[in-house]
């Protein structure tokens, strides 16, 4: 099915919504959930861990510490 088969312009005539746009959105916030868990997870530990291997046990803690500030500072521009 193509995206634009599956966008929603409007509410039904009755102003209620569609019988499959529950499901749809609940399919769309698994994805995206999966999409940040298990591949972006995935993806900041290597950070991490090149991180470690770069700074070793004395500076790769101030260095995944800076990665982490990224990560946040990112997210909260994202959620403006």
């Amino acid at each position: 099915m193509k995206l634009k088969d599956m966008i929603q312009t409007e509410a039904n005539a009755d102003g209620t919504i569609s019988k499959s746009e529950d499901k749809q959105r609940e399919k769309l916030m698994k994805d995206f959930e999966k999409q940040l868990v298990v591949k972006w997870n995935k993806e900041y530990n290597q950070f991490v861990k090149n991180g470690m291997i770069i700074g070793g046990s004395f500076r790769g803690p101030g260095i995944k510490k800076e990665l982490n500030d990224m990560l946040k500072d990112w997210a909260s521009r994202l959620t403006r």
